[in-house]
């Protein structure tokens, strides 16, 4: 933990981060619980165990300057169906369920009244690229001030009809009734459509200037705003070497990640899995080889990516630490479970054999290759 950001204090960018630090911690104290309730293998003649342990940050959206906004419409049709139009992608990372379900919530609806209507450039608004772990927070709080501003809208036509507070009602099927008396009105009475389109824009950052000279501590200092928000992970890997064939194996690994609020937590381990799988690979055999600007390794097998016969045992923990700029504590983490695998890995291989591998892939060559001269 004594590495871990710190509020009040700056990055190697001079970002003083003052808000939404807490869950570096917290993925630390859940990879560390998560330890405890697992039971190591003994070791066997030639096969050493080793733990070791990472922990990494991800930025949330590209920051650095670049203004970053998105945008959601939403209709609600008589028959009490929702519509939600969102241009962000689906590459099977969950955020159209998850947006779904950011509006069941606003709403008040359940998950089957609430469809998502494609991305369509004459249709839904812009919202920039499906990058940087950036869209469940963009449109994520898009799709919540639509959600907020369509409530705002139908609840104040149907608490004239109904002579009631607007704080009162909630949807119900196709009507908005009055959660005190029962007493409703249908949509169709209030109008056949409603369409709402928010946007939501996110907070400024900087631009990092090469002759940047003030520097924290100094006269002038001013923090700079990197980034808005920051995904934390936690990561402990079991792994077994063989002393003999320079073999590793990882047996188990926990990857603990702070999610901010988990939307849709089957998916979050899911990704979480994917990720783990990503960071084996770097970490143990992909190598992407490059001659004379000829691409050596053109296909997979020859990256040797991991199969699933590489799968260790991964334990995904979540850990929800809500941001205070999203209205659902919600932000994205898509690429964080990647990040600390490789370093959890090789710091698990000093663990049981007494080897620092600076250089991965950590393969067979290397490993035996150190334990010669060690």
């Amino acid at each position: 933990e004594i590495n871990a950001v710190i509020a009040g204090l700056p990055t190697g960018a001079d970002h003083v981060l003052e808000k939404g630090v807490d869950g570096i911690k917290e993925t630390i104290q859940a990879a560390q619980q998560a330890y405890r309730q697992i039971q190591l293998p003994p070791e066997t003649s030639g096969k050493k165990i080793g733990v070791g342990v990472a922990s990494a940050m991800k930025n949330v959206g590209f920051g650095h300057g670049i203004a970053e906004s998105a945008g959601a419409v939403i209709h609600l049709n008589a028959d009490g169906e929702v519509q939600l139009f969102v241009t962000h992608h689906e590459y099977g990372q969950g955020g159209w369920a998850g947006e779904i379900k950011i509006a069941s919530h606003e709403l008040g609806l359940p998950l089957a009244q609430i469809e998502i209507v494609r991305p369509d450039t004459a249709e839904t608004p812009p919202t920039g690229p499906t990058t940087a772990s950036r869209q469940t927070f963009l449109t994520g709080n898009a799709v919540v001030l639509a959600c907020q501003a369509l409530k705002e809208e139908v609840f104040g036509h149907a608490a004239e009809v109904l002579d009631v507070s607007p704080d009162d009602l909630l949807f119900h099927g196709s009507k908005v009734i009055d959660k005190k008396s029962g007493q409703g009105v249908e949509l169709k009475e209030l109008g056949e459509q409603f369409v709402i389109e928010r946007h939501y824009t996110s907070p400024p950052t900087h631009q990092i200037l090469e002759d940047e000279t003030s520097r924290y501590g100094k006269a002038g200092f001013k923090s700079m705003v990197t980034h808005v928000m920051y995904s934390y992970t936690t990561q402990v890997a079991v792994v077994e070497v063989d002393t003999k064939t320079g073999e590793v194996k990882v047996l188990k690994l926990i990857s603990a990640n702070d999610v901010g609020k988990a939307l849709n937590p089957q998916i979050i381990k899911g990704q979480i899995e994917g990720g783990v799988m990503m960071g084996l690979g770097y970490a143990l055999s992909e190598n992407f080889l490059v001659e004379n600007g000829i691409n050596l390794t053109d296909s997979l097998h020859k990256v040797r990516i991991p199969t699933a016969a590489h799968t260790p045992e991964i334990i995904p923990v979540i850990v929800e630490v809500p941001h205070p700029f999203s209205p659902q504590g919600m932000k994205g983490f898509a690429e964080a479970p990647s990040l600390a695998t490789a370093p959890a890995i090789l710091n698990a291989i000093y663990d049981a054999v007494g080897i620092r591998i600076t250089d991965i892939p950590a393969d067979r060559q290397k490993i035996l290759a150190a334990l010669k001269v060690k």
